[in-house]
């Protein structure tokens, strides 16, 4: 069951575009909205979601505001349960923090790539390369911490739409942790999901994986409720990237993560889960593989 949502913003038309999202499913879901902000102390008593943004418009932050109602109506905000948690600062480890000890079910965060010649401009270019390098950035935090919860990341790229469709890459292995948390977001919010599964590769245990991985499904999920499609393309990124884009109705793409934080590799290198949280024209859920060491 989906009870509660957690929302980081900075009152930017980036976090105004993630926060469209959280609405959406608390609309469908029934779910409340703690919106966590550093920018300003307000009261943090359980309200809706239409007065903290009024709260938000006396504090000049008319625009982010407008965002928000641009697609959703005053009436339906006002509807929306929602509360204000404020913190002195904003960090990663902060808000997994907060998601760890209130068990959210869901964190919904924005994602922007952060310009070049603005970090150069700045001066903190080399400072930020070396920290972005062996540290990450907040998001690849986020991406590479075991979370309680998914992670559903929106890019500053995509465009808002209905969630009626999750497109889910898998490798055919069934993870009752990863399909559980799928499947409180689907029946939520009624969505149906296409399971995605590349074969960049034949083998004799194939068949039996497959059948393992529809049964286990089934029992999670419901048959009427998903469809398994193949690809045989050796590219696993072009593959998923050709079938977004033959297929328009999709609306997020649900990746797991697996987090090894003995490889050095989560460290220095991009895996194809961050590569979508940044370009993906649609918002990215992410599913950590185990509930191990929260």
């Amino acid at each position: 069951m989906l009870q509660t949502l957690l929302i980081p913003v900075d009152f930017t038309i980036h976090t105004a575009r993630a926060l469209n999202y959280a609405i959406q499913i608390a609309q469908r879901s029934g779910a409340c909205i703690t919106v966590l902000s550093s920018n300003h102390k307000q009261s943090e008593a359980d309200d809706n979601l239409l007065h903290l943004l009024e709260v938000a418009d006396e504090l000049a932050h008319h625009h982010f505001s407008d965002i928000i109602q641009k697609i959703h109506p005053r009436e339906a905000l006002a509807q929306v349960k929602a509360r204000y948690h404020y913190l002195p600062k904003i960090t990663a480890e902060l808000v997994i923090a907060e998601v760890k000890a209130n068990a959210y079910d869901m964190l919904v965060v924005s994602a922007k790539k952060k310009a070049f010649f603005s970090e150069l401009l700045a001066g903190n270019f080399w400072k930020d390369a070396i920290r972005h390098l062996f540290f990450g950035n907040t998001l690849e935090t986020f991406i590479a911490t075991h979370l309680p919860c998914p992670l559903l990341i929106v890019p500053e790229t995509c465009q808002y739409a209905h969630i009626q469709h999750i497109m889910y890459a898998t490798n055919l292995e069934a993870n009752d942790y990863s399909l559980q948390k799928l499947h409180t977001l689907t029946s939520a919010i009624n969505a149906f999901t296409h399971f995605i599964h590349v074969i960049n590769e034949e083998t004799r245990s194939y068949n039996k994986r497959y059948k393992a991985f529809c049964q286990k499904v089934d029992a999670i999920l419901g048959h009427k409720e998903y469809e398994v499609v193949e690809l045989n393309q050796p590219d696993v990124e072009e593959a998923l990237a050709g079938y977004l884009r033959q297929n328009r109705h999709i609306n997020i793409i649900a990746m797991v993560e697996r987090v090894n934080k003995g490889h050095i590799d989560n460290w220095l290198l991009n895996s194809l889960t961050r590569e979508m949280a940044y370009n993906a024209p649609i918002p990215v859920l992410i599913l950590h593989d185990t509930a191990d060491e929260l």
